[in-house]
């Protein structure tokens, strides 16, 4: 394979993963913006820890997070659970029994979110994308100025 395939390969991966990464960190800070400004505020109760496994990029170690999940009702009564969109440590969840405030969307119930939920890792993965997309875009260059 010549450096012009494999930088040509390496670009599209990358603006791939870049374009996927932006988009998708986009649409959550836009569902959470969203609820921010015309969601209805109630109060919630964590019921339990959900336990997920997150493993490394090679899969040799793995560790257990947890998402909290929030019992709540709407304003008209019907009972919904949300479940945290950030995972954390054990020790640093709320433990079952604690009262949280939930935003949701009254025309769409099912799309809440915890007001707490800190939207700065969504920014970091933004910006992840963006690097991703200008390498790809660099490794495109390197294509066309003829390296290889």
């Amino acid at each position: 394979m010549s450096q012009s395939q494999i930088l040509l390969l390496l670009s599209a991966a990358f603006l791939l993963a870049g374009t996927v990464l932006c988009a998708t960190m986009t649409r959550l800070l836009r569902k959470s913006r969203h609820l921010h400004r015309n969601g209805v505020r109630t109060e919630g109760v964590v019921t339990r820890l959900q336990a997920t496994r997150m493993g490394t990029p090679g899969g040799n170690t793995s560790s257990v997070v947890y998402y909290p999940i929030v019992a709540w009702a709407t304003a008209e009564g019907r009972r919904m659970e949300t479940r945290s969109p950030i995972v954390r440590p054990h020790h640093a969840n709320p433990a079952p029994g604690t009262s949280l405030t939930v935003l949701y969307d009254p025309n769409n119930p099912a799309h809440a979110t915890l007001p707490s939920t800190d939207t700065r890792v969504y920014w970091v993965f933004v910006g992840v994308g963006a690097l991703f997309i200008l390498l790809g875009a660099g490794f495109l260059v390197g294509v066309g100025v003829g390296v290889g």
